[in-house]
């Protein structure tokens, strides 16, 4: 049976890594926009956050750079990790006895655009502008998997008659929370180092201190806007660069890189929070739910009183500027609301990753590699 696989994003890559290992037919339909093209939502309280991108590449042509250790630890996920070069790395990983706590930050993030183009055959590449995708999901002779990121796909569906015309969307919020002394990080990771460096990446220490939150730490260099948009990189480095306008952004740049220093007096506590229903998408128009600030300041709050009790050094941070509170970009849903779409459509996008605590975007695109395999 031929596989028609729509989109350019992590999970289209994800799928098409899947024909490949599997050697089937496959047609892959990709945009013809390039460059920057962002959908944000309006919002009273941060800044517009971003939900989907239209162009070649998705939003993961310049987000996501962290990836799971629990992820490349997955022996299922080998041959994925061949394809791209990391099966040495998982081994590695085995070999140290890496702790799925572990988040892994490639020093050459994986784009979906390098992996259509190195493994996808260019007689099987079409272009999606005048696609006829309800005649496509009609052909019973073949199976559809629609990869336009969670906004994009339930857009199409809602606009097929396929979901309910009102359906809710998950997101992570990210800021920081405040920060703790170094000798008291480090005595709860027990003497180890927070950073553990191998030839493709560095491997950081992150803690889940609640159901759908993870925090992270980072060396505290003093005071910035916690306000840095990476889709500048879009443009080129040079327009990302001049996004950090302070000393302390560029030296906490260098460590997410390197992971050097290696240690230091102080560090930042930053959150990530899964929040609930804080979209609403009615006839393909997203907007942010009424009360998703309330419900943010409540779950943070939660928050750092897990925190206080954590750390005996822990000091608050108070910006509560609209400039320090970052969307995660890792839009997720119920999937019961896809349960009625047609057996020939499969849906990939990130509401595959089943764990509202992780960087869901690798383990989307993993998922996806074996939705393919398997059909």
């Amino acid at each position: 049976m031929k596989k028609n696989i729509i989109g350019d994003g992590l999970c289209a890559a994800g799928a098409l890594l899947g024909c490949n290992v599997k050697k089937d037919d496959y047609q892959i339909f990709l945009s013809n926009t390039t460059g920057a093209d962002f959908e944000k939502v309006s919002t009273n309280w941060r800044l517009s956050p971003i939900i989907s991108s239209k162009a070649f590449g998705g939003l993961s042509k310049s987000y996501h750079g962290i990836m799971p250790a629990s992820v490349i630890l997955d022996i299922n996920n080998s041959p994925i990790w061949r394809a791209l070069g990391y099966e040495k790395l998982r081994k590695l990983y085995i070999a140290d006895y890496m702790s799925e706590s572990k988040i892994f930050i490639p020093y050459f993030p994986i784009r979906p655009g390098q992996i259509i183009k190195k493994f996808s055959n260019p007689s099987k590449i079409s272009r999606r502008e005048n696609l006829d995708l309800k005649a496509l999901i009609n052909d019973k002779n073949s199976k559809t998997f629609l990869a336009l990121s969670v906004i994009g796909n339930l857009r199409v569906l809602q606009s097929l008659n396929l979901i309910n015309k009102k359906v809710t969307v998950d997101d992570h919020v990210i800021i920081r929370m405040g920060s703790i002394g170094g000798e008291e990080l480090f005595e709860y990771l027990n003497g180890e180092e927070l950073v553990k460096r191998f030839s493709k990446g560095i491997a950081i220490e992150s803690l889940e201190i609640s159901t759908g939150c993870t925090i992270f730490f980072r060396p505290n260099f003093g005071e910035y806007n916690f306000d840095i948009d990476y889709t500048a990189s879009v443009n080129g480095l040079g327009k990302l660069f001049m996004k950090f306008d302070s000393p302390a952004k560029i030296r906490e740049a260098f460590f997410n890189k390197t992971g050097y220093p290696t240690r230091h007096n102080s560090y930042n506590i930053f959150a990530q929070i899964h929040m609930p229903d804080i979209y609403s998408m009615e006839g393909g128009i997203v907007t942010e739910s009424v009360d998703s600030q309330a419900k943010f300041y409540e779950i943070k709050l939660k928050v750092l009183n897990l925190i206080t009790r954590k750390f005996n050094t822990f000091k608050v941070y108070k910006n509560d500027s609209p400039e320090s509170i970052l969307p995660g970009i890792h839009l997720s849903y119920d999937r019961e609301v896809i349960s009625g779409i047609p057996r020939n459509l499969e849906i990939l996008d990130t509401s595959l990753c089943n764990d509202n605590s992780k960087h869901p975007s690798i383990i989307a695109m993993c998922k996806s590699f074996h939705k393919t395999i398997l059909l």
